[in-house]
């Protein structure tokens, strides 16, 4: 695999669900994508090669479903 390419990814997820009556229902979702690359140089710039390897993104998701 290359250098800086991506190696391996994680990605727990929970949802809520929340029925308020036969016609309201609210959602909400959290979750965590976590990214790792191979190891090796990143650049020309030797701080660079400090930087760390893992990225984590955390993402909220909300929404109202309304069913007629």
């Amino acid at each position: 695999m290359a250098t800086g390419a991506q190696h391996e990814s994680f990605m727990p997820v929970g949802t809520l669900h929340y029925k308020l009556n036969n016609w309201v229902t609210f959602d909400f979702e959290q979750s965590l994508h976590e990214t790792s690359a191979v190891p090796g140089r990143t650049g020309v710039l030797p701080l660079l090669m400090a930087c760390p390897r893992t990225r984590h993104d955390l993402r909220s998701e909300g929404g109202t479903i309304f069913t007629f």
